[in-house]
């Protein structure tokens, strides 16, 4: 729709900009060629990215490969050429946790998984495996890959024993004490623990924006307020003001409440639970 969006021709040399100059950052930045192939993992992709309807148009077509790993039959499924069985929750051991609270939950198998499904451990240390066999078949064999601005060289021969930290990581339950024992937050924790009760972490971590502190109720931002640390924006302060050409033209200095775009021939509205369409 950006084509029928009224306010895009006005945008569009901004958002060009801003793409050209790094202040916004796309990835990957750097593509050899055209992508030919894409892996989902228990995610709706196509519901969750923005302009799905040109990724179907555009993306999809240039590709020879689509697999989706997921225990719902989404969107995104029907759009695969594979979709790879998964174990749900109750059929795995992993953790799971959030940027509310400072606490970790596990998972625990109550039933075996269903018919072929495979846990999301088991499933990536089979493809790794058998990426490893395939290496070693043929003349490609490394390659060199770019995160961030750093370059990490990966030796596909050895895949599996790298995923796997040398066969020690067979089981899911193990990888999820790999975590633990070495992660800030979790340091000493097993998983025997968690089971018991859920824990609250032992530390947080420098990208946390708050300490932990023993007895007291994890609030965020303390870093920055009570320790006067910079907030990461522009201007080291909070601010809701911006006074940048596009804003100031566009009418959005400050936050400001914009009526759904009246576009005519679009009777139907787009609801979501997700507040990125409504604020950003």
């Amino acid at each position: 729709m950006w084509k029928d969006d009224p306010m895009w021709p006005e945008l569009k040399p901004y958002f060009h900009e801003s793409v050209e100059k790094g202040w916004m950052p796309l990835w990957p930045n750097k593509l050899q060629g055209d992508p030919k192939a894409l892996f989902i993992w228990r995610a709706n992709w196509l519901s969750q990215a923005k302009g799905n309807e040109r990724i179907v148009r555009n993306l999809l077509p240039k590709l020879d490969l689509i697999v989706t790993m997921d225990f719902r039959m989404s969107s995104t499924c029907l759009y695969s050429d594979y979709v790879l069985p998964a174990a749900g929750w109750s059929e795995m051991w992993d953790l799971n946790m959030t940027d509310l609270t400072t606490y970790i939950h596990p998972f625990t198998p109550v039933v075996a998984p269903f018919s072929e499904s495979k846990t999301t451990w088991q499933a990536f240390r089979l493809l790794a495996k058998k990426i490893e066999e395939r290496a070693r078949q043929t003349s490609f064999t490394k390659y060199t890959d770019e995160i961030q601005g750093k370059k990490i060289e990966r030796d596909l021969t050895t895949l599996h024993d790298q995923f796997t930290s040398g066969g020690k990581l067979a089981e899911d339950k193990e990888a999820a004490q790999f975590i633990l024992s070495r992660s800030v937050e979790t340091k000493g924790y097993t998983m025997e623990d968690i089971v018991l009760q859920p824990r609250r972490f032992k530390a947080a971590g420098k990208h946390w924006t708050s300490p932990v502190v023993e007895g007291e109720a994890y609030a965020p931002f303390k870093r920055f307020v009570e320790d006067k640390h910079p907030w990461p924006t522009l201007t080291g302060r909070q601010q809701f003001y911006i006074d940048a050409p596009w804003y100031m033209k566009l009418g959005i200095a400050l936050p400001t409440y914009k009526p759904p775009l009246d576009l005519g021939k679009y009777p139907l509205r787009f609801a979501t639970p997700h507040y990125r369409h409504a604020i950003h």
